[in-house]
């Protein structure tokens, strides 16, 4: 009579709190029959082997690399729950960042959706065409001779001291190419009296009007 009670508890606890309490349950007394009834070595091995216990129990498939066709990648599917779970703890974002990586919640984010990719060296544009690019918008814009040009640095310049100091990123993939890019550009700001505006800059950005303001 006793043992009905029991077990009627014991799986209404299950029921509530799920895979947790079934390993709580199951896990330490699989522990002690491995282990003995020592407590030094029961506790600690009832909370590893539950963990695995809990990870396996996620796992719905594992695709390994030759499996999924691209080298180093691995895929594993978890179960339903847990994925849309996962979803509606992903963090959103109501803006995004000239390079395209900052601001993504994972990996899969970053590729664009719906666009196909170009070959490599397509499009090509002329200089002539980006430095016409001023005069042009001041002829199709009327508020752009009250502001003057505005130049986005990209990934070009992280902060205003690598302009005056001439330092570089230790990543650069390519020193001399950065370094030419870096003098076109200067060269472009001086002849042209725009403003450059450094998007990594945390400083600038605090000046920056923000919505629902609006440069006139």
């Amino acid at each position: 009579m006793v043992s009905e009670p029991a077990s009627l508890g014991t799986a209404a606890a299950v029921a509530i709190s799920g895979l947790i309490g079934f390993v709580g349950l199951v896990v330490p007394h699989g522990v002690r029959m491995l282990s003995g009834p020592s407590a030094r070595r029961l506790i600690p091995l009832s909370a590893i082997y539950g963990a695995v216990l809990l990870s396996a129990a996620d796992l719905v498939a594992i695709r390994d690399a030759a499996a999924c066709g691209v080298e180093n990648v691995a895929e594993i599917a978890l179960r339903p729950e847990l994925e849309r779970a996962a979803r509606s703890q992903a963090r959103s974002f109501l803006s995004t960042a000239a390079c395209g990586i900052c601001g993504k919640t994972a990996i899969e984010s970053i590729f664009a959706k719906g666009i196909p990719l170009l070959d490599v060296g397509r499009p090509r544009l002329a200089r002539s065409v980006l430095e016409s690019l001023p005069a042009r918008m001041r002829e199709a814009q009327r508020g752009f001779a009250k502001t003057g040009g505005v130049l986005l640095s990209g990934d070009l310049y992280h902060y205003p001291a690598e302009r005056t100091l001439h330092r570089l990123p230790t990543f650069e993939v390519s020193e001399a190419q950065t370094e030419k890019s870096r003098a076109t550009i200067e060269a472009f700001l001086a002849q042209s009296k725009a403003q450059l505006w450094i998007q990594h800059d945390l400083v600038h950005h605090r000046t920056l009007k923000k919505s629902p303001d609006f440069y006139d």
